[in-house]
C-alpha cells in the first residue's frame, strides 16, 4: 500500500471526507490557517481561537503521538478526517496529505505569505531565542521553561527550502 496516497489512505480507514456544507451567513466556524514556517500561523491561529472560543488543532503536534513518535500516514488521516467532521475548528498548518479534506470543508482559508526574507529572519530570531533559553535552563539561569517547538528545526529547514521553491 502507498501510505501517502490520500485515496489509498481513505479506502484503507474506511472513511471518506463529508461532503462540503452550504456556507452560512455570519462567522466562519471551520478556519484553516496556514502559510511558510514562521509565518506566525500558530500565534495567529491562537489569538483568533482565545478571541472566538473554536478549538484549535495544531496539525504538527496532531502529526505526533503522546509519546512523540510520529503517527503513521493513515493514523494522521483518521485524527484530522475525524477533527475535521466537527462543526467548529482551527486548523494551524498544512500537510499535502491531508490539506484537500481540510480545505473542502473549510468556511475561511487564512494564507499567510509574507517574503521569504522576513520568514527566514523570524525563523532564525526564534532558533537564536529557544536555543539560549536552553542553555540558560541547563546552567539554571532562566528559572523558566523552555518553549517546546511542534516541529524539529531539520524539519523546519526543510519546509522553509520547500517554500522558496513553491513561491509563485
Amino acid at each position: 500500500m502507498n501510505d501517502g496516497d490520500p485515496e489509498t489512505v481513505m479506502a484503507t480507514i474506511g472513511c471518506t471526507p463529508p461532503a462540503p456544507e452550504p456556507r452560512e451567513q455570519g462567522h466562519p466556524r471551520r478556519i484553516s490557517v496556514v502559510g511558510t514556517t514562521g509565518s506566525g500561523k500558530t500565534h495567529l491561529a491562537r489569538l483568533l481561537a482565545k478571541k472566538s472560543g473554536i478549538p484549535l488543532y495544531e496539525l504538527d503536534l496532531l502529526r505526533k503521538t503522546p509519546d512523540g513518535r510520529e503517527r503513521s500516514n493513515t493514523e494522521f488521516f483518521a485524527t484530522v478526517s475525524e477533527i475535521v467532521a466537527r462543526d467548529e475548528w482551527i486548523m494551524d498548518g498544512h500537510y499535502r496529505l491531508i490539506r484537500h479534506m481540510v480545505w473542502k470543508r473549510a468556511d475561511q482559508i487564512v494564507w499567510l505569505d509574507y517574503p521569504l526574507l522576513f520568514t527566514a529572519r523570524r525563523l532564525l530570531g526564534r532558533y537564536f531565542r529557544n536555543r539560549i533559553a536552553r542553555q540558560q535552563s541547563q546552567t539554571g539561569a532562566s528559572g523558566g521553561a523552555v518553549a517546546s517547538e511542534s516541529a524539529s528545526w531539520p524539519t523546519r529547514v526543510r519546509r522553509f527550502i520547500r517554500a522558496i521553491g513553491e513561491q509563485r
